[in-house]
């Protein structure tokens, strides 16, 4: 039943209140109706991908190639008064293929039926004022979805969280102060909101830096009961979006406690820059160098976790296209290239080159989980391979949106140095068509 209900709300709910609200937009012009809505559909083609924990394959080894058809459908009704608002999104997912995708996340599956994806209430800035707030269940994104992100670009599964904002806007600067908890999708029953960690904080940006801007956030993550909690001290320094030069650097750092076998105290980093470039009197183009480091732990012994906590960043296009690396225990440097062909249609070349920043601590995939970890006194090499990645893109007219992929891992020193077998040292590669429909 609860699921009947769901789907009630979804698909009869929302052309009830389009037509309900045509009316009254007509007649007394107190609110307004916006629908929208995507469906997506991607083919893939996964070959050699190395298996992480979790998988039903040990860790070490590589899988067989693997395809995926998914399709993901997004449905949005937005009511809006004159400063205020409700905004109701359903979402469905799933494998054409039939096959449940074991990517090791949470919830493992990326097939879901349809769901309440977002359902929160708005004012925006009411009576002139500076201040807008909302509550209820939103996706939420901050610096390229590094800590706070749903991978609604990428993923089936597209991550939303429950809880609050308050926002003070002002011309020269701007407050957030949240609420939230990353909100975990039943497949069988009513989802239960509002049972995962405490997740709150504030982010702060000042907009008239000369030609930049600058952020600094807070961010508290707390586990619930077991003293499993992290403290994130950020700061970011920006340029906006003006050619020809632009910039992205971002300082990180993390403490607390970390639970496991036993209680550690948490001390991490994390760094991120970029560069970039943009020719605009010829033909249009941008070149790109980016570094990307994030802090291992290097004795598992001691009494101290070093390991960054990524806390809920989506990472998909950061750190490489094939998703093989996360903000953890890494280094990476990327170089890139954008070649504007025309309106709406781009190339993109991107080169990475992987390290850990220490062989003590495991290498992880987008999922934080560990792929491959050196055994206890094994000497390896810190080069995990160099990923080269291209992508077409090309958005047709308002509606439609193709995307066409192809990347290619070389296999470094380390997946040598930890392969299961001699057969699970191989390059890695993956190629996807993607077409999305927007309206």
């Amino acid at each position: 039943m609860e699921r009947v209900f769901k789907l009630v709300i979804v698909f009869l709910l929302f052309p009830t209140l389009l037509y309900a609200g045509g009316l009254v937009v007509a007649e007394n012009s107190y609110f307004k109706v916006n629908f929208e809505g995507q469906v997506r559909t991607r083919y893939e083609l996964k070959g050699d991908y190395y298996a992480h924990q979790g998988s039903n394959l040990q860790q070490g080894m590589q899988k067989d190639t693997q395809d995926y058809f998914l399709i993901r459908t997004r449905l949005g009704l937005d009511i809006q008064g004159q400063d205020w608002g409700i905004y109701l999104m359903g979402q469905q997912a799933e494998d054409i293929n039939g096959r449940e995708l074991d990517l090791g996340m949470n919830p493992t599956s990326q097939d879901f039926d349809m769901d309440i994806q977002q359902l929160y209430f708005y004012l925006n800035k009411p009576g002139n004022s500076p201040i807008s707030i909302w509550f209820g269940c939103k996706e939420v994104r901050y610096d390229r979805e590094a800590l706070i992100g749903t991978s609604v670009g990428w993923g089936n599964y597209v991550r939303s969280y429950d809880g609050g904002m308050v926002s003070l806007d002002l011309p020269e600067l701007k407050l957030d102060c949240f609420y939230l908890q990353n909100r975990h999708f039943d497949k069988e029953n009513f989802d239960n909101w509002f049972d995962s960690p405490h997740f709150y904080g504030y982010w702060f940006t000042y907009k008239n830096f000369p030609q930049a801007k600058i952020d600094q956030y807070f961010l508290v993550n707390d586990k619930k009961g077991n003293d499993d909690v992290s403290y994130t001290l950020g700061l970011r320094l920006y340029k906006k979006k003006t050619p020809p030069f632009d910039f992205d650097i971002s300082f990180v750092y993390q403490w607390g406690t970390f639970v496991g076998a036993q209680k550690l105290d948490r001390r991490a980093y994390a760094v991120h820059a970029e560069a970039g470039y943009k020719f605009i009197k010829t033909l249009k183009q941008r070149i790109g160098i980016e570094y990307n480091y994030a802090s291992g732990d290097d004795d598992p012994n001691d009494d101290d976790y070093g390991t960054f906590d990524k806390l809920y960043g989506c990472d998909h296009g950061k750190y490489g296209l094939m998703d093989f690396f996360t903000w953890k225990n890494m280094h990476e440097i990327q170089l890139n290239h954008t070649l504007f062909l025309k309106k709406g249609m781009k190339f993109k070349t991107m080169l990475h080159a992987f390290w850990l920043d220490t062989t003590k601590d495991a290498w992880y995939d987008f999922t934080g989980k560990a792929v491959r970890q050196a055994a206890s006194g094994q000497d390896v090499d810190s080069y995990v391979g160099t990923e080269l990645d291209f992508l077409f893109s090309y958005k047709m007219g308002q509606h439609w949106h193709l995307n066409v992929f192809y990347g290619h891992f070389f296999a470094g020193s380390y997946v040598e140095d930890t392969a299961a077998t001699s057969d699970a040292k191989d390059d890695a590669d993956y190629a996807y068509l993607e077409l999305r429909f927007n309206w």
